[in-house]
Order: C-alpha cells, then structure tokens, then sequence
C-alpha cells in the first residue's frame, strides 16, 4: 500500500460496557487507536456489490492491516463518525478495507 493516499487520521472505537455510578451497565466508545487511511466515498458499481450484502455502506476506509478489527466497531474523522459494517483483507494482505456507513456521533 502507498503510504501517499494514507492521508486522513482516524481513531478506531470499540463499543465497549462500563459499570455506572448506580451499579448498572452503561456503553461507551473506547479508543482503541490512531492511524492513517484513505477515506472515499463508495462508486456506483461497488455500492450495488457492497449493497448485496450490507444495507447502506456510503464509504470505505483503506487502513493497513490491523489486528482486531471486526464489524461494529467505528471510525471517528474529525466530525464524521462512521459504522463499520465490514472488515475485508484484500488478497495481497497489504490493506484492510472497512466497509462503512455514517452515523450520528450517539450512534
């Protein structure tokens, strides 16, 4: 993977349960960690493949490859936060694709 298209800095989030102050359960985002990726919006073409499979993938991330990454977690950049809906190894094993969709920042 060419490092110049890694120009965006996101946070990875795992959804995570913490016990409350009245001893209950609560769930918070929990950074797992910063890296570079590239963030573009889904083609025509590769929406209506994605689209067959999940229900509204609007982005896809390019990370280098993570451990741990899985479906559910989370992408925050800068304002934009977005769900992801699916972890794909490309076949070289030289990038990660996220397939994602955005959501509110209370999502």
């Amino acid at each position: 993977m060419r490092a110049g298209r890694l120009r965006h800095r996101i946070m990875l989030q795992r959804l995570t349960r913490v016990p409350d102050d009245i001893g209950g359960w609560v769930e918070v985002w929990f950074d797992l960690g910063q890296t570079w990726a590239e963030i573009r919006p889904v083609s025509g073409r590769a929406w209506m493949a994605a689209a067959q499979e999940q229900r509204a993938v609007t982005a896809e991330v390019l990370i280098r490859p993570r451990q741990g990454i899985e479906a559910g977690m989370r992408v925050v950049q800068g304002e934009t936060h977005y769900l992801i809906e699916a972890a794909l190894m490309d076949y070289t094993r030289c990038e990660l694709k996220l397939m994602c969709k955005t959501v509110s920042a209370h999502a």
